[in-house]
């Protein structure tokens, strides 16, 4: 399983599920290039250099931050994937509020400062993005993450486009419940 993600937090955070399941291979990645329009060549260049192989029982999966895009831009993002073959996973307003939801309920929007702040109050120190928050995620709350987004959005059909507006909302339990149970 090829991930591709915006930032390093992303990255950190994925790369605590390598080699918890002998059969798959989790390989995380940050894309270089954020913006729409390059986003998913970039990624179809890494699944190239990876032999991603759809055939054989690969997948590639996005995940990226709402941020500040138009609902046209993120369609445009998830109709490109679905082309691709990759599956889309999403948080509105940004990767941060998956992380919150490991250790309370996000239950407002939040600017992204705020989200750090926020994280930072949850971990008991500065959070930094690069450094991650591995340490202060145990396996036991990441099954309390997964439950408290399926409060805001429940696992289905049109998950993503529902983010495109619901903030605060993620897409991204839908992916770690796959990691979790070994089926990618």
């Amino acid at each position: 399983m090829l991930i591709l993600t915006e930032g390093s937090s992303e990255v950190e955070y994925f790369s605590r599920f390598r080699g918890r399941d002998n059969n798959v291979s989790i390989v995380p990645i940050q894309a270089k290039k954020h913006d729409s329009k390059n986003l998913i060549p970039y990624c179809a260049s890494r699944v190239h250099e990876y032999g991603i192989d759809f055939d054989n029982g690969d997948t590639v999966s996005v995940v990226i931050d709402v941020d500040d895009r138009r609902e046209g831009e993120l369609r445009n993002i998830e109709s490109q994937c679905a082309e691709k073959g990759y599956r889309l996973y999403l948080s509105n307003r940004s990767f941060e509020c998956w992380l919150i939801l490991h250790f309370k309920k996000l239950t407002k929007s939040l600017t992204q400062d705020e989200l750090e702040a926020t994280l930072s109050e949850c971990i008991g120190r500065k959070y930094k993005k690069s450094e991650g928050i591995n340490k202060d995620i145990k396996d036991a709350s990441i099954q309390s993450a997964i439950s408290r987004a399926e409060e805001l959005m429940k696992d289905g059909e049109g998950c993503n486009e529902k983010c495109y507006t619901l903030n605060p909302s993620t897409t991204v339990h839908c992916l770690v419940k796959r990691l979790m149970s070994g089926t990618v």
